[in-house]
């Protein structure tokens, strides 16, 4: 974790901790109160200024936990302002060159607004539960799963509810949220500490109603998904009741021959499955109903199949469906699981007619000197024998690699044009200067071993999505030398999807740019004024601003972005016929 993450999460604690002291106010008295209050609320901006880019994701809310995320948030501002315009207008210290206007209401709605708010963080709190759990196991070095772990963890969560429910009848929080008159204030002669653990215990009571309510809508959702999809299959499967054996074969037959065979429905892929038992269960399919364990135990993968996932040294739920891989994926948007699907199978036909899919770049030397280097290799998408070949860095905030949505399928589509591409899968978690070291020496393996790839070394090109999308500017802007990389041309094009990189050096290759206009993680203003400079400086560029899109697009498989890939295809087209110097 960055020392800039560790900082913003100390305010953010710093700013719940003095709301707690906030509500002491009978104990504290009007100054230590006031300050309280306002540096709370000094807090209170650097957390908007830090999270400003969450405004632009708004709109792209979908999910329950992200639908409530949002409205809980507004309702915190709400709360927010109530509470700076009241304090105001009851200050008898800090605001005291005002005039009086601290009538009765005016304090009693400061309460209601006080304890709304502390009911308000905690469910905020509760939705970004997951994340605080992260850090956590991050923190604590936790890597596996432990049945024994939840257990006890499920039972102290069931406790602190119980306590949080007594707590809300000790503090008479109720009639606070009513806003009822009441001078049932703490005694804070008999006991401060209580005060303050009564408050700890109903904020963590909605904490814990929180996350667990928001985990079990998004278990009904999926459970409603796979209802439906089920009942679409028997539709499917009864429509063709009554025909000739030969001709549902055949259908079938013709199904699996298209592009959208890796979407067919389970019923479906059963009977493939049945055709190829012969061959060996290495010819089995995925399809998005299909588990991660069957991803991670398939012949094809033997050996790699970890990497085919975005986080290093994580434990996945291997009941996890393909078809919800998206909720691996944070930074990313409009995950289409069949074109995820279709890109895996791609590789699974690859690899069972005998052509190898993954290749390391480090050697066992290197690996054993270095074992974070496991974590890293390259995926390969065959095109014509000696075209050109591009090299993708998915994107993922270099917290994960997003191979399922950024690397995977760009290649396919590249490859179906009949050109060469890798995929890299660089080690995650160590920051963008290590990712780019492994683009570095995965250009310098592909040079070494070109004859042997059969690909052309003339006229490569360099394909970035956001954290990727540095990676490949940096190698087209300064070379491979400078990041322990070998002496090597530059790129004949880079293609970039939305990043905030703006560095560039004195000769740029042809550069080629998506973005989505509603991008509140880079937004594209970023990506203009690099352009612009670009420009002034003679490079050729291409830019493309989609529609009601925000980070994270992908392929836009299904949005104003689809067919992309196939635009930056055809500028790339126009320098292959040699690299720049390096």
């Amino acid at each position: 974790m960055s020392a800039v993450f560790l900082l913003r999460l100390a305010f953010d604690l710093t700013a719940a901790s003095l709301l707690l002291v906030g509500l002491a106010y009978w104990w504290l008295g009007d100054i230590v109160h006031e300050i309280a209050g306002t540096a709370m609320f000094l807090l209170l901006i650097v957390h908007n200024v830090f999270n400003r880019r969450w405004y632009g994701t708004v709109r792209r809310a979908r999910e329950p936990r992200g639908l409530i995320n949002v409205g809980i948030t507004f309702l915190l501002m709400a709360g927010m302002l109530a509470l700076l315009v009241t304090s105001v207008l009851i200050s008898n210290t800090l605001a005291s060159f005002m005039p009086p206007w601290g009538s009765f209401t005016v304090r009693q709605i400061h309460t209601f607004a006080a304890y709304w708010v502390l009911v308000i963080v905690a469910i905020h709190l509760g939705l970004r539960w997951p994340l605080i759990i992260g850090i956590a196991r991050n923190l604590a070095g936790i890597t596996q799963p432990s049945r024994v772990r939840t257990l006890v963890l499920r039972a102290f969560a069931a406790a602190i509810v119980l306590c949080g429910i007594w707590s809300s009848f000790a503090l008479g929080v109720g009639t606070k949220l009513a806003m009822q008159v009441t001078l049932d204030w703490w005694n804070f002669e008999e006991s401060v500490a209580g005060f303050f653990i009564h408050c700890v215990a109903v904020a963590g009571m909605y904490i814990a109603v929180t996350y667990y309510m928001t985990n079990w809508l998004q278990q009904r959702g999926r459970r409603v998904r796979s209802s439906a999809q089920a009942a679409a299959n028997a539709d499917r499967s009864r429509s063709t009741r009554g025909k000739p054996f030969w001709l549902a074969q055949l259908l079938l037959a013709l199904t699996v021959g298209t592009s959208a065979s890796e979407s067919a429905p389970r019923s479906n892929r059963a009977v493939e499955t049945v055709q190829h038992q012969p061959r060996g269960n290495s010819d089995t399919h995925l399809a998005t109903d299909s588990r991660i364990r069957d991803l991670l135990a398939h012949p094809a993968f033997t050996g790699f199949g970890r990497l085919l996932l975005p986080w290093d040294n994580r434990a996945y739920d291997e009941d996890m469906r393909l078809g919800d891989l998206a909720s691996l994926l944070p930074y990313h948007t409009h995950v289409d699981p069949s074109t995820t699907v279709r890109a895996l199978n791609r590789m699974v036909d690859d690899a069972n007619g005998g052509t190898p899919v993954f290749y390391d770049i480090y050697t066992a030397a290197e690996k054993q000197a270095q074992p974070s280097k496991e974590h890293a290799g390259l995926f390969f998408f065959r095109g014509k024998p000696g075209a050109p070949f591009a090299v993708i860095s998915p994107g993922g905030g270099f917290a994960y690699v997003g191979s399922v949505h950024e690397g995977f399928p760009y290649a396919m589509a590249i490859s179906e044009k009949g050109y060469n591409a890798f995929v890299l899968k660089y080690r995650a978690g160590q920051g963008g200067a290590v990712a780019t070291q492994d683009l570095a020496a995965a250009l310098a393996y592909i040079f070494r071993h070109a004859e042997e790839l059969r690909v052309n070394r003339e006229g490569y090109s360099l394909w970035g999505s956001s954290a990727g999308a540095r990676m490949a500017a940096t190698i087209g802007s300064h070379g491979a030398t400078g990041l322990g990389g070998e002496q090597l041309p530059k790129p004949s094009t880079v293609v970039m999807a939305y990043t905030a990189h703006s560095d560039y050096g004195p000769k740029e290759p042809p550069t080629f740019v998506a973005v989505g206009e509603n991008d509140g993680i880079a937004p594209p203003s970023n990506m203009e004024r690099r352009l612009a400079a670009l420009r002034s400086a003679g490079t050729e560029t291409a830019y493309r601003k989609y529609k009601n899109l925000g980070h994270g697009f992908g392929p836009g498989t299904g949005t104003s972005a689809e067919g992309w890939i196939d635009e930056a295809v055809g500028f790339w087209e126009k320098f292959m016929t040699a690299n720049p110097a390096p």
